[in-house]
């Protein structure tokens, strides 16, 4: 069996989403942390981005329909 062919076994994907899910919560918990120490680092609301309406008018065009 050789590695790097793109397989894997199913006990190694589950290690590997386990260390993204820890991964992903010590970011998470990182940016709460951050942003209570800066406000300014904190994400805007999503009403308050510049192409917010422009957004919204492309997900009724097209293809979103």
């Amino acid at each position: 069996m050789t590695r790097g062919g793109g397989g894997g076994n199913p006990l190694s994907l589950i290690f590997r989403l386990l260390k993204i899910k820890f991964h992903h919560k010590k970011l998470t918990k990182f940016r709460k942390t951050l942003e209570l120490a800066r406000a300014d680092l904190a994400y805007p609301p999503l009403r308050q981005c510049p192409d917010f309406n422009e957004a919204l008018w492309i997900k009724t065009w097209l293809t979103y329909r």
